[in-house]
């Protein structure tokens, strides 16, 4: 019979750390990143950011300084 050749194994990676914490955007220490899908309105959390920012993704927008992947 054939012996049958296994797969190289390769050496297991370093454990990630992961949190999951339910609180507001307004407690975020960190730079936070939100977005939609091209041609998508403000919804949900991007919605709620531009509103707490008075506006200012909209108006970003607008002007054609508003990030988009293409």
């Amino acid at each position: 019979m054939d012996e049958v050749q296994q797969p190289e194994t390769k050496p297991p990676c370093a454990p990630i750390k992961l949190g999951v914490v339910c609180g507001h955007l307004a407690f975020a220490r960190y730079p936070v990143l939100v977005g939609h899908y091209s041609g998508d309105t403000f919804a949900g959390t991007e919605a709620r950011l531009d509103q707490v920012l008075d506006g200012r993704l909209t108006a970003r927008r607008r002007m054609g300084l508003y990030c988009w992947r293409r």
